[in-house]
């Protein structure tokens, strides 16, 4: 949700190169797979950079529809856990209740 509202936002280098850092690019609020995109668009100073950046978006796009498995997986294993509860619950114990300490004659 977030992605799509900072989705247009465009590096001002003049801004960029006024707050050098360690100060934070100080226009607008950015998320980290945006800032990534624009700093692709803009001249760097070494190939091994953009490479890197690139490396590092990649596993960004490659993470947020893992997320989605990753609930999907969960949402069916929490729900057949609770089916299984429901269903032991309702048939009852199977086995018969063994006093904890037994008399010993």
């Amino acid at each position: 949700m977030l992605q799509s509202r900072t989705g247009k936002q465009v590096i001002d280098l003049g801004i960029a190169a006024d707050n050098a850092f360690p100060k934070k690019y100080p226009v607008d609020s950015w998320t980290p797979e945006n800032w990534y995109k624009e700093v692709l668009n803009i001249p760097l100073a070494d190939d091994k950079d953009r490479t890197i950046i690139a490396y590092n978006l990649r596993i960004m796009r490659g993470w947020k529809y893992n997320l989605i498995a990753f609930f999907l997986v969960g949402f069916t294993l929490s729900s057949l856990v609770v089916t299984e509860l429901l269903r032991s619950r309702k048939q009852g114990p199977k086995y018969g209740r063994t006093p904890q300490y037994a008399e010993h004659k």
